[in-house]
């Protein structure tokens, strides 16, 4: 196997005043390496779902970020948009496209609690979602290809400070209760549904 060479190029501008940032990144990968199944064109059993690493020539990746928050008066939008295409994406696992967004309502409750409550959505378009060898421990890109459908993903959280102490509650996947059921990001392995996520943090001071 060869080494791994990444050379990277970017250029960034940020606006905070209207809570504008950008980023345009290109990167050159040579000698990219990962894991992909065996080719088994006759169903071969003593072959079939086994892997060995591979590597791809030059790999060129474009990415371009943008981010945009939104105030009004104690409410909050803030938005990132994530583009990037490669000439190699059924080797890269990863979406053409992805988008954050977090909506929450900031204030401070009886002048003792300094509080936040919103809701966080994230969403990537279908790519070549890769597959898990539980033997190795390793993502492969198997001979398949699948692109599960996506879906829109919701978290509603609260987070709040009191002096010393922070809390912090969340209710993750939260839409499930209403679309989809669930859904796929590696196959045959679904995603986890939705659950609650609690936490207390407190620093003692002498």
């Amino acid at each position: 196997m060869e080494k791994i060479k990444t050379q990277n190029l970017s250029f960034q501008y940020a606006n905070n005043k209207v809570g504008f940032s950008g980023k345009l990144e290109y990167f050159l990968i040579n000698s990219y390496t990962y894991f992909k199944e065996l080719p088994n064109p006759t169903n071969n059993l003593l072959i079939s779902k086994q892997i060995e690493p591979a590597q791809e020539g030059n790999l060129n990746l474009l990415k371009l970020t943008v981010e945009q928050n939104f105030k009004f008066r104690r409410w909050h939008l803030d938005n990132r948009v994530v583009y990037q295409k490669s000439d190699k994406m059924d080797v890269l696992a990863t979406p053409e496209l992805y988008t954050w967004h977090s909506l929450y309502y900031a204030n401070i409750l009886y002048n003792v609690m300094d509080f936040r409550i919103g809701m966080d959505v994230r969403f990537n378009t279908p790519f070549r979602t890769p597959s898990y060898s539980i033997n190795s421990g390793q993502f492969y890109n198997d001979n398949l290809g699948i692109e599960f459908s996506t879906y829109p993903v919701a978290d509603v959280w609260f987070t709040g400070n009191i002096d010393r102490v922070n809390l912090f509650i969340s209710y993750n996947f939260a839409n499930q209760h209403v679309y989809p059921r669930g859904y796929y990001s590696v196959r045959r392995y679904p995603m986890t549904p939705a659950y609650l996520r609690f936490g207390v943090s407190w620093k003692f001071y002498d």
